[in-house]
């Protein structure tokens, strides 16, 4: 599956923004450094890029500067909001809460719950809990790489001192987990 994902970081250039972005992606020992849920990706946008000549091509080409293009870089920021608002609405709608207050209950009661180690209820709790903790997942669509979390709001802050809003990017990555 692939997922369209903005990795905001503070740079002097396009170019810049793209490098600290693919070096956050850069592989380590222990896997990717902040998208260990990835097995691949395209800094740069890939499916989703401008150019159809890219899908494939890591390129700095889309990368939105909020200095040149103010009104683009906040709708992309809204429209990750959107995106966000709408898996957490999924989440809700797909588990019941009662069974998962009873699970822990019964979990706290000694019975044993491997059987149940496949239980998608569980798993839409954990992907809320995720999102409520900003801990970055295939569903954050969001990665602030300057201060290491999924939140929006260090970002929003760094966005309202005019000298650090110059130097603030997004730069899109196509992931596939």
């Amino acid at each position: 599956m692939h997922t369209i994902h903005y990795i905001t970081v503070e740079a002097e250039s396009k170019k810049d923004a793209f490098g600290q972005v693919y070096s956050l992606l850069e592989p380590s020992d222990e896997g990717y450094r902040i998208a260990d849920w990835s097995d691949w990706h395209v800094v740069g946008g890939g499916r989703w890029s401008e150019n159809p000549n890219n899908q494939y091509n890591d390129s700095e080409e889309d990368v939105i500067s909020h200095s040149e293009h103010p009104e683009k870089f906040n709708e992309t920021l809204n429209k990750i909001t959107e995106w966000r608002t709408q898996n957490m609405k999924s989440y809700i709608e797909r588990m019941d809460i009662n069974k998962f207050f009873s699970d822990i209950s019964e979990f706290a009661d000694g019975r044993d719950m491997s059987d149940d180690r496949f239980d998608m209820n569980r798993y839409y709790v954990k992907l809320a809990s995720e999102m409520l903790g900003n801990n970055y997942n295939p569903d954050s669509h969001f990665f602030d790489g300057k201060e290491y979390t999924a939140a929006t709001v260090y970002l929003k802050e760094r966005l309202e001192d005019p000298e650090k809003a110059s130097k603030q990017y997004l730069v899109p990555v196509d992931f596939h987990y």
